[in-house]
């Protein structure tokens, strides 16, 4: 099952957490890492996020029953 979200969280930290599960066997056993770019003229970065996370959530198909996220909306987009 997947999960698509977003973290506040250094990229640095929150990958250093996923190897420790890894190595561990304790949660995930994959994971990926998308780094949105704040845009260079400025723009609602958490916006872009909101995007960004539809766009994987979309592409990936992780809404419930195939996935772990419960919800998936265009709002963001208009």
């Amino acid at each position: 099952m997947a999960y698509v979200g977003q973290t506040g969280r250094q990229v640095k930290a929150r990958i250093k957490e996923h190897r420790g599960y890894i190595r561990n066997f304790k949660k995930e056993t994959y994971t990926d890492t998308t780094v949105v770019h704040i845009p260079p003229r400025g723009g609602d970065l958490k916006l872009r996020l909101s995007q960004r996370e539809m766009y994987w959530i979309s592409k990936i198909n992780t809404v419930t029953p195939k996935g772990l996220n419960e919800s998936w909306s265009v709002k963001c987009f208009l």
